[in-house]
């Protein structure tokens, strides 16, 4: 990490770990993401007129994918960052 990113990340994660992992895992990511698997069944329903299932139960899919993914994805990003801030830190 370069002397600017070192400072960016001091700030991000003065911010906290729960705060990065909601603005950017569950929103950056997972909102994205299941948005993009729920578009399959939700077209699929429009044009055969044939719905599969409620929409109840696609909005907890989404939110349940959404959460999961977006949570996974928040702490992979924070683990990779902390460790290139630390390498970078203790040198």
């Amino acid at each position: 990490m370069t002397t600017s990113r070192n400072q960016a990340w001091e700030q991000v994660r003065a911010r906290g770990h729960t705060r990065f992992i909601l603005l950017h895992g569950v929103l950056c990511w997972g909102v994205p993401f299941g948005t993009v698997v729920m578009l399959g069944p939700f077209i699929y329903d429009i044009f055969t007129h044939h719905f599969q299932s409620s929409i109840w139960n696609m909005v907890a899919a989404f939110a349940l994918l959404t959460v999961l993914f977006g949570c996974s994805m928040g702490e992979t990003s924070w683990r990779r960052r902390e460790k290139a801030y630390l390498e970078n830190h203790d040198s």
